[in-house]
């Protein structure tokens, strides 16, 4: 081909791409869109105001910390849900277009006015005010509603999902979650059940109880107080109207809980009596303004807890290290331990003549002790230790970390409890500590030297 031509084409091709790119693109990308009510971006609402004929109004607006609703209450508003509703007002699509020439009066299709179903009325971070849209009935057959853009020239079908959608209760846009704060910030935890109190404070990383006693706290069960804080959610809020008739109970709390959070400050909240209609729960009053709501039946099931069910039931504590040695001492006399050699290999000490370790359980075991932990600790323990058979346990067990540090020594025990069942235990000799064990957790201590071993 020659230069001529090969130039030719070129540019040709040049100018088919130009076409494409500016001229049927920007096509294709409105004809995707469809035909869209209102001509906007979502991101771009600062303002929006329902108005309804049987309900009160609700305006609500967007600010640098999110949406806030200003009427018929000036409270958080819901972020997701307020965003939601601006979103399908931008995207809902027109399924038809009927001229006023063909149409009979406004009434005919509830239009009249501000609408049988609602009236909304938008507005742009920059101050534009957009055309008003007014939702009436829905249509005598399909899944569609009529709408008009107020004084505009036609009447709209729009799908059933917009008709419906627009139509909120304050409940609908208000913030549901009774508590917005970093989980990670929590400083302090108190709990008070009746005449009870138990309070956790963060100590680095690990939480301890410092009342009624001074013990390590179970990490995880803080945690879970402390996200459970984070997820409570009003299943409906109660004004001082409501209230006037309903025995909450939170004159004499079953229990209340104070969080400490960094930078924030103390923020908490009184559980009462069960709700007395609707589904199963309890009400609320949160400290910091008194707003009396309805709460799901978890919340008092997570933060009605026993002493026991908040202290530390690690059985060892590695600080993070992995497992170099652990060490078996039954009371059958057939103790061992099985250890790391140089190579990084596990071996039996005392060995036993021509057979070698299992390396896969050996390396199991040592990861599940190091994640070993009771049911419960039981607070009773130290005062009646007799009853766990645990001054003749069925082993002793030791974990020696990679440093060469203990990461604690515990003992481990059945208890006949008839019917060839039996109650397990297990006790940490650092402080005495005493926890309920399930059969399958005493099964990781219950270790025999012929279990670790290869066949001959």
């Amino acid at each position: 081909m020659s230069p001529v031509k090969t130039l030719f084409f070129a540019a040709l091709a040049a100018c088919l791409a130009a076409y494409i790119f500016f001229v049927e693109t920007p096509k294709m990308d409105q004809e995707a869109m469809g035909d869209r009510l209102l001509e906007f971006e979502a991101a771009d609402v600062a303002a929006v105001e329902l108005i309804y004929p049987d309900q009160p109004d609700i305006s609500a607006r967007r600010g640098d910390e999110g949406w806030r609703l200003t009427k018929p209450l000036e409270v958080d508003g819901d972020d997701d849900q307020l965003s939601r509703l601006v979103k399908a007002i931008a995207e809902v699509e027109v399924e038809r277009r009927i001229p006023m020439s063909d149409v009979e009066s406004l009434t005919t299709y509830g239009l009249e006015g501000d609408g049988t179903q609602a009236k909304v009325l938008l507005q742009l971070a920059d101050g534009t005010k957009l055309t008003p849209i007014v939702v009436g009935d829905t249509t005598p057959v399909g899944f569609s509603a009529f709408v008009r853009l107020e004084l505009g020239e036609e009447i709209v079908v729009t799908p059933l999902i917009f008709h419906t959608g627009v139509k909120k209760t304050v409940f609908d846009l208000r913030e549901k979650r009774m508590f917005d704060f970093d989980a990670k910030n929590a400083t302090g935890l108190s709990i008070t059940v009746g005449e009870k109190q138990t309070r956790l404070q963060r100590q680095g990383d690990d939480w301890a109880i410092t009342e009624p006693v001074t013990r390590k706290a179970n990490k995880i069960e803080v945690d879970s107080l402390i996200n459970g804080v984070k997820q409570i959610l009003a299943t409906d809020y109660l004004t001082e109207e409501v209230l006037a008739g309903v025995e909450t109970g939170l004159d004499a709390p079953a229990l209340s809980v104070q969080l400490e959070v960094g930078g924030v400050g103390t923020m908490g909240f009184k559980l009462g009596d069960q709700v007395v209609d609707g589904p199963r729960g309890h009400y609320l009053q949160r400290d910091r303004d008194g707003q009396v709501a309805k709460v799901a039946e978890w919340v008092k099931d997570r933060f009605d807890k026993d002493l026991g069910d908040l202290l530390d039931n690690k059985v060892f504590d590695c600080g993070g290290k992995s497992v170099a040695r652990f060490t078996f001492k039954r009371a059958d006399g057939n103790g061992f331990s099985i250890l790391q050699d140089d190579d990084g290999q596990w071996i039996m000490d005392p060995a036993e003549e021509g057979q070698g370790v299992r390396q896969p359980l050996a390396t199991r075991t040592s990861r599940s002790l190091i994640n070993l932990a009771g049911k419960r600790v039981l607070l009773e323990a130290d005062a009646a230790e007799e009853r766990f058979d645990l001054d003749s346990p069925a082993v002793v067990v030791e974990v020696i970390a990679d440093n060469g540090d203990s990461c604690g020594k515990a003992r481990a025990s059945a208890v006949p409890a008839g019917d060839d069942e039996a109650d397990y235990f297990f006790m940490r000799e650092s402080d005495g500590a005493v926890m309920e064990a399930s059969q399958f957790t005493f099964s990781t201590v219950d270790m025999r030297r012929e279990d670790f071993l290869t066949p001959r």
